[in-house]
C-alpha cells in the first residue's frame, strides 16, 4: 500500500489539493461520520465512495442508477486522514491511494464542488444549460477524459436547485419556504395574498368552514386586481388545473377578456378542494379587494359549485350562467360509450346531439330536442339527458349567440402556457416555485399590455378577421346580397347559394380593437346568423361582404375614421411605471456587501418614526419574521456546542400532503361529423313524429289523469302538453311564446 504524508498551511489549500488528486485519479474521498475533535487537533477521516453496502432508502420504489450502484459491499483501501491544528490552522494529511476490488470508473463519481460553482455562477449570469454544457465539453481533453466532460442536464438542474440560482426556495422544506414567501409579501405596501390558510393549522374566521387538513392560498396582484376591475363586467371564465405539484393541490385560475380578446389571469387560488366552500372563499377574498362586479356571462365546466359560489358573493341577476362546449361533448361522449353497444349507435346518437348543440335557431332548436328525445326515450341515456334538457341554455349554441367564446379556451390556453413555457414541459414538484412562476406570469402579463398599449398588437382574432375579408373578396363576384333596408341584409352562402344568411346593422361607429384593416368591420358592428358568426362571435365573410358593398357604393354610415387614442397618455405611462417598478427587485444585482448592509442600516434607522398601531405592529411582526429566515439561509451553519444524544428523535416539520383520489381517465372519445352528416341528421331529426312534450321533456303530463292533452304549435307543429302550456283556448297556440319564456319555465 502506497502512503504518503503532506502538510498544508490552511484548510482551503487542503481542499483544492483533494479535489485535484481526485480529478487525476478518478476517485472520490467522502466523510461517513463529522469531523472529531480531539484536544487542539480536529480529525477528518475520508474514505473511498465505492467503500461500503448498498443500502436502499425509503419504500424502494425508486429503481437503482443504470450504472448500479457505487458500493462494492467490501471495504476499499485507499483513505485521508486528516488533521487540523486549531491554534494555527495547518492540516497534516495522511493519504493512501491504492484502492482495492474496484475499477476506476467515471460514472459512480460525483462533480466537484468547484465545477458546481462554477456552473452555478455561469447559471445566475443568464447563460443556457446547453451553452454551458457545450462550453465543459468543449474544453482540452488531451490529458484525458473527467467527470465534468460527462455533465448532462439533469446535473445543470440539481445544480440549479441545489444552489437556489432563482432564489426561489427560502427554505429545503416547502412547507417553510411557501409560509417564508407568504410573510415576505404580506409585508410589501401591496399585499397580493388575499387569503392564506396553512396546510395543518386551524381555520380562523375567515375560512372557519375548512378542515385542518385544507390548504388554500389566493393570489392577486394589483395589476390583476385593475384588470378584474376594468374587464370582469363584460365576462369571466374559470378552470381548473392538475398536476402542477407533488401534493395533488389545484390551481384555480379566474380569467377575464381584454380589449384585445386575449385572456388575462386576473386571480389566482391553490387549494387541495375545488368545492363550493373553498369557491365561495376564493371569490369573497376578491370581492373585499376589488369590490361587486356583475358580469354579462360566467363560463365553467359542468360542475356546478362555480357558478353557486359565485352567484353567492357578487351579483348575478343579469348574468348568463355558460357551460363549456368542450366539457358537454366529453360528458356526452363518454355516457353515450356506456349507454350504447353498438358503434354505429353511439355514433349516430352522438352525431344528433352534435346538430341540435349547433342550431343557431332557438325554434329549430325547440322543435328538434323533443323529436331526439323520442329517438332515445327506449335508452339509459334517455333519463341521463334530462338535465341537459332543462339546462340547455347552459350548452346550446342557439342561447349564446355574441359570446365572445363557446369553450373555455382561454383558461385551456393560459394552462398550456404555464406547463409548457414556464415549466418547460416538466413535472413542478414544490408550491414555492409554483408561487415564484405564478407572480413571473402576472410581471409578464404587465409588460405585455404596456407592449399592446404602445405598439399595438395583431392578434389572432385580428387575424382571423382578416383571413375572413380576403376569403371574402375570392367569392364577391358570385354572391348575392338582397337587401330591404339600409340595416338588414340576405347573403347566400358560398357552399349552398340557395341558402341565405341574414346579416344585420347594430350601430354605426365602435372604437374596439378587433376591427378588419382593410373595411374596418368588427362584430359590434354588425351581425349574422350563419354558424361561424353565432360560434366564434367574429366577423365572417359575409358580414365582409356587406361592407364591402355598402363601402362601394358609398351607402355606408359606418365611422372607419381610425382617430384611435393616443397611445402615449401621461396617465396610461404613469400607472404602468408604477407597476412595473413594483415588480423588479430594489437592489441590484452587482451591489456588494457592504452596499448592502449600508441601505438596510438606513432603512432601519426610519423605523422607530412608525405610528404605534395595530396596523404597523403586524408589519413589524412580519418584517422581524422574514428577517429570521433569511438570516438563517445567509449565515453558515457552525458546529453545534450541544450534541444530541445518539438515539434522539429529531424535531418533526410540517409536510404538504396529498387529500386528492386517483381516478382513472377514458381517452378513446368519438368522431365529431363532418358537415354533409350534420346537414343530413338535421333533416332526419325534422322528419321524426314526436310524442315527448317540448317543455317538461316527458310522454305523460303531471295531471295525474288517464287522458293526455296535446296541443300543437299552428306555425311549426311543436306538441306539448295543454297542462305545461298553460293555456285555455288551443285555436291559436303558437309555439314562440313558449321560446321567449323558455328560460322562465324552467
Amino acid at each position: 500500500m502506497n502512503v504518503i504524508n503532506r502538510t498544508f498551511s490552511c484548510f482551503s489549500d487542503f481542499n483544492q489539493w483533494k479535489e485535484e488528486e481526485e480529478r487525476v485519479t478518478h476517485s472520490w474521498y467522502v466523510m461517513h461520520n463529522s469531523p472529531k475533535i480531539i484536544g487542539s487537533f480536529q480529525h477528518y477521516y475520508y474514505y473511498c465512495n465505492r467503500t461500503g453496502v448498498y443500502k436502499p432508502r425509503g419504500e424502494k420504489k425508486r429503481a437503482i442508477k443504470s450504472q448500479g450502484t457505487s458500493k462494492t459491499d467490501s471495504f476499499c483501501s485507499a483513505f485521508m486522514k486528516a488533521v487540523k491544528c486549531l491554534q494555527s490552522g495547518t492540516v497534516v494529511v495522511m493519504y493512501a491511494s491504492t484502492h482495492y476490488n474496484h475499477q476506476k470508473q467515471l460514472g459512480h463519481l460525483h462533480l466537484s464542488d468547484t465545477a458546481r460553482t462554477t456552473v452555478a455562477e455561469k447559471l445566475k449570469k443568464g447563460i443556457t444549460p446547453d451553452r454551458i454544457i457545450d462550453d465543459i465539453r468543449g474544453t482540452n481533453i488531451v490529458d484525458g477524459i473527467c467527470r465534468e466532460h460527462l455533465i448532462s442536464k439533469k446535473d445543470v438542474t440539481n445544480i440549479k436547485n441545489e444552489f437556489n440560482v432563482d432564489n426561489i426556495k427560502k427554505h429545503n422544506n416547502d412547507f417553510v419556504s411557501v409560509a417564508t414567501i407568504v410573510q415576505e409579501m404580506e409585508s410589501l405596501d401591496y399585499n397580493a395574498i388575499l387569503l392564506f390558510k396553512q396546510q395543518g393549522d386551524k381555520p380562523n374566521q375567515t375560512c372557519s368552514l375548512l378542515e385542518v387538513q385544507d390548504f388554500l392560498l389566493v393570489l392577486q396582484t394589483e395589476f390583476q386586481r385593475d384588470m378584474f376591475i376594468k374587464h370582469s363586467q363584460n365576462g369571466v371564465c374559470i378552470d381548473a388545473t392538475y398536476k402542477i405539484n407533488d401534493y395533488d393541490f389545484i390551481l384555480i385560475t379566474l380569467l377575464v377578456l381584454d380589449d384585445y380578446q386575449e385572456g388575462i389571469p386576473v386571480a389566482w387560488a391553490i387549494s387541495n378542494h375545488e368545492d363550493k366552500i373553498v369557491l365561495k372563499y376564493f371569490f369573497q377574498a376578491i370581492k373585499e379587494k376589488c369590490g361587486n362586479v356583475t358580469s354579462t356571462w360566467f363560463m365553467s365546466d359542468m360542475a356546478s359549485q362555480y357558478f353557486n359560489a359565485w352567484k353567492e358573493v357578487f351579483d348575478s341577476n343579469n348574468t348568463k350562467y355558460l357551460w363549456c362546449a368542450w366539457h358537454v361533448d366529453r360528458a356526452w361522449r363518454k355516457t353515450i360509450k356506456k349507454c350504447f353497444s353498438s358503434l354505429d349507435e353511439q355514433r349516430n346518437i352522438y352525431h344528433q346531439l352534435r346538430v341540435l348543440m349547433m342550431e343557431t335557431s332557438t325554434i329549430s332548436f325547440q322543435i328538434m330536442l323533443p323529436k331526439f328525445l323520442s329517438v332515445i326515450k327506449s335508452s339509459p341515456f334517455f333519463e341521463y339527458f334530462q338535465t341537459y334538457c332543462k339546462h340547455s341554455e347552459q350548452w346550446a349554441l342557439c342561447f349564446r349567440i355574441g359570446t365572445p367564446m363557446n369553450t373555455n379556451m382561454y383558461s385551456e390556453s393560459f394552462h398550456r402556457v404555464l406547463k409548457i413555457c414556464y415549466l418547460n414541459h416538466k413535472y413542478n414538484r414544490r408550491l414555492d416555485s409554483l408561487l415564484y412562476i405564478l407572480k413571473k406570469i402576472a410581471s409578464d402579463k404587465v409588460f405585455q399590455q404596456l407592449q399592446k398599449k404602445e405598439k399595438g398588437k395583431h392578434s389572432h382574432r385580428v387575424c382571423d378577421i382578416n383571413k375572413r375579408h380576403k376569403h371574402a373578396e375570392s367569392f364577391r363576384h358570385s354572391a348575392i346580397i338582397l337587401s330591404d333596408d339600409r340595416n338588414t341584409y340576405a347573403v347566400s352562402s358560398e357552399s349552398r347559394p340557395d341558402v341565405f344568411y341574414t346579416v344585420k346593422k347594430q350601430k354605426s361607429t365602435c372604437d374596439c380593437k378587433m376591427k378588419c384593416q382593410f373595411c374596418s368591420a368588427c362584430c359590434h358592428l354588425y351581425s349574422c346568423t350563419c354558424l361561424d358568426s353565432c360560434t366564434n362571435n367574429s366577423v365572417c365573410k359575409h358580414i365582409h361582404l356587406v361592407s364591402m358593398k355598402n363601402f362601394r357604393d358609398g351607402t355606408d354610415d359606418i365611422d372607419i375614421s381610425t382617430v384611435a387614442k393616443s397611445h402615449s397618455e401621461v396617465g396610461d405611462l404613469v400607472y404602468f411605471q408604477r407597476i412595473t417598478s413594483m415588480e423588479v427587485n430594489s437592489a441590484p444585482a452587482n451591489s456588494t456587501k457592504e452596499d448592502l448592509i449600508k441601505k438596510i442600516n438606513s432603512r432601519l434607522a426610519s423605523i422607530s418614526t412608525i405610528t404605534n398601531n395595530t396596523y404597523s405592529i403586524k408589519c413589524l411582526q412580519s418584517m422581524y419574521n422574514s428577517l429570521g429566515n433569511i438570516l438563517a439561509q445567509a449565515i453558515p451553519p457552525t458546529v453545534a456546542t450541544n450534541k444530541r444524544k445518539p438515539n434522539e428523535n429529531s424535531e418533526i416539520q410540517g409536510r404538504y400532503f396529498s387529500t386528492r383520489k386517483k381516478r382513472k381517465m377514458d381517452t378513446k372519445l368519438i368522431e365529431k361529423p363532418s358537415n354533409k352528416e350534420a346537414q343530413s341528421w338535421e333533416h332526419a331529426l325534422q322528419l321524426i313524429d314526436t310524442d315527448i312534450c317540448a317543455i317538461c321533456f316527458n310522454e305523460d303530463d303531471n295531471t295525474n289523469t288517464e287522458r293526455v292533452n296535446w296541443v300543437s304549435c299552428i306555425i311549426c307543429s311543436v306538441w306539448v302538453h295543454k297542462s305545461c302550456a298553460n293555456i285555455q283556448d288551443q285555436s291559436d297556440f303558437i309555439c314562440c311564446y313558449i321560446a321567449s319564456k323558455f328560460s322562465s319555465l324552467h
